[in-house]
């Protein structure tokens, strides 16, 4: 019976442009990888004579790479195929049809595992090409390949079910995604960067490159008998995950489901820690996305107070500010220094006890900046398709609002909210870089600007993307892609120009010394030297400029695209978008 599931699932995942999208892009970027290495290697080799061939340099490298992208890819993509299995069920209606069919749980599940799992498998497939073309050079044997292959599919099957039973649990897809992603994006990264975090280090059966690392090369008849204890041990472990996984959502399903059948459109019970909400005022949108919906991307977070979250921000905020200052303590200052200053009050003896710690506040801010972002994108990409997913998005559209305050008031309820989970973060920080040195206070006070702007760009991203998606998890996608691949790309395409914009202040800062004598330039090295905080302040400011008016641009055209297509054109506030009619084509005169 698992096979008119299976049948349909793979009918569809055949006709979705996704799949073919993705294969592409990793198969382009593979090659990419192939021609930097090659680039690499013949740079290297004009530098030195004697430097390894690059046709060796390139299949090595190359080959552990790979390794890493594959098993990344499984943690990263997987999610994507499976989190809507069962919730695009939910979300069609759908699910309670297939339930009083024949079919039993585990007939829903299993099908639907191993046709989205098929599909990933077919991303990872890409590669082999590549893989078997360039793996001869660089001494991949027969064995090692047979390895690899079991190697990916042992980890591809427990994430699916992972992922399966995430669906289960959960109304939504963004909602599944949302649960897993603190796992599965740390152990990403932990596989792609691991030489850089950890040394490289890692002697665990969960990572594919400790199984694989006796099948590199020949082996002999030890080196055999550890690769069989390995790669048992790392069977033992996932194939025990994704069974208990897969077998606690076929237990689940279908309690679950009538669960939330049953509770869905109940009113929940106010609790007394939580705060009095404020009267509706002129903007009942932005009312609901700031007291009712807040920032929390979960139904479940939504029941803790803000005040808690607040405090929770502001004591890790406060904690990791700490962290930072006692890793950049002085030499021969010790604990019971720093708090006889702090108990005198003595501001120049306390930042006396700390050394320069502008790096660390800077890694701070970024990190601030991106957990900032990514929340608001979340909440943002799934305003409009979220209520579309409720089926109250054409209740709204009904109503007297105009589009302004739909769009607006939707992305300023959530920014709004934000706001406060920002100021809590900053209010520990900036006395606490101040501590760490002028230079760490005046760049954790930039960052603090630009994450306000970075919100405002995020969330008209995902405004923009929430209204033209007919999904919260593709309006997810397309909005963290446009948010920090397009923004990586701005950064690539203003690059020259950021370069001779920080040429121009580094200028102005030499005639300014020039004339006024500040000794800025003691000595002509100096120079190249100030040339970098420039560059760094102008990328900062020039950013700012581009994302501001891209937020812009985004914001109007999440407006244009319901007032064209989606709003009944008779409110007096619907902006009029005038396309320019066709020309129609002038008949010649046949010439005799």
């Amino acid at each position: 019976m698992i096979g008119p599931i299976l049948h349909q699932e793979m009918l569809l995942g055949s006709r979705r442009n996704k799949l073919y999208i993705f294969r592409w892009v990793y198969a382009g970027w593979l090659i990419v990888q192939i021609l930097w290495f090659a680039f690499v290697a013949l740079i290297s080799s004009i530098n030195n004579p004697d430097a390894e061939p690059v046709t060796a340099y390139v299949s090595s490298h190359f080959l552990q790479v790979f390794v890493r992208q594959q098993l990344a890819l499984i943690f990263l993509a997987t999610p994507v195929f499976v989190a809507g299995a069962i919730t695009d069920e939910k979300t069609r209606g759908t699910l309670q049809y297939l339930m009083t069919t024949d079919l039993a749980s585990w007939h829903i599940l299993v099908g639907k595992l191993l046709a989205r799992v098929a599909q990933v498998a077919l991303i990872g497939l890409a590669g082999l090409p590549l893989l078997c073309f360039i793996g001869v050079v660089g001494g991949l044997e027969p064995l090692t390949l047979v390895v690899l292959c079991l190697v990916t599919v042992m980890p591809l099957f427990a994430v699916g079910s992972a992922t399966l039973l995430a669906t289960v649990w959960t109304r939504k897809t963004l909602e599944a995604v949302i649960v897993l992603m603190p796992v599965l994006l740390p152990a990403s990264l932990a596989i792609l960067f691991s030489d850089l975090i950890i040394g490289g280090n890692y002697p665990t059966v969960l990572d594919g490159r400790y199984v694989l690392e006796p099948a590199w090369g020949r082996t002999d008849m030890a080196g055999l008998r550890e690769l069989g204890r390995r790669l048992f041990s790392a069977a033992l472990c996932w194939s025990g995950v994704g069974t208990a996984c897969l077998a606690l959502a076929i237990w689940r399903l279908r309690p679950a489901y009538l669960r939330q059948l049953h509770t869905s459109g109940n009113k929940r019970k106010a609790h007394w820690w939580n705060v009095g909400r404020r009267a509706i005022g002129d903007s009942p949108v932005r009312w609901k996305e700031y007291y009712v919906e807040g920032l929390a991307p979960l139904p479940i977070l939504r029941q803790i107070p803000r005040w808690l979250g607040l405090g929770f921000t502001f004591s890790i905020s406060l904690i990791a500010g700490l962290f930072v200052l006692w890793l950049n303590l002085a030499p021969r200052v010790g604990l019971r220094q720093v708090l006889e200053a702090v108990a005198r009050l003595d501001i120049l003896s306390l930042q006396n006890c700390f050394s320069d710690a502008t790096f660390e506040f800077r890694v701070l801010s970024m990190t601030a900046l991106f957990l900032f972002t990514f929340f608001v994108g979340i909440r943002c990409s799934g305003s409009v398709s979220g209520e579309r997913e409720k089926l109250t998005w054409e209740a709204l559209l009904l109503s007297p609002l105009s589009v302004k305050h739909l769009i607006r008031g939707k992305l300023w309820g959530i920014v709004s909210a934000t706001y406060f989970y920002v100021l809590a973060y900053a209010i520990p920080i900036v006395p606490l870089a101040a501590l760490g040195g002028i230079p760490a206070l005046l760049w954790t006070l930039l960052f603090l600007a630009v994450t306000f702007l970075g919100i405002y760009f995020m969330g008209a991203v995902g405004m923009a993307r929430s209204v033209r998606a007919t999904t919260s998890w593709r309006s997810l996608l397309g909005t963290m892609g446009i948010g920090y691949l397009g923004g990586a790309l701005v950064f690539v395409v203003a690059f020259p120009f950021l370069a001779i914009v920080a040429v121009i202040m580094l200028f102005g800062i030499m005639a300014f010394d020039g004339i006024f004598h500040t000794n800025l330039f003691p000595s002509g090295a100096a120079v190249f030297t100030l040339f970098w905080p420039c560059f760094e302040i102008a990328t900062c400011i020039g950013l700012a400029l581009c994302f501001w008016g891209f937020s812009l641009f985004f914001l109007n055209d999440a407006q244009r695209w319901v007032a064209d297509r989606e709003r009944t054109r008779h409110w007096k506030e619907e902006p009029m978008v005038y396309r320019p009619r066709r020309r129609r084509p002038r008949l010649r005169s046949a010439s005799y």
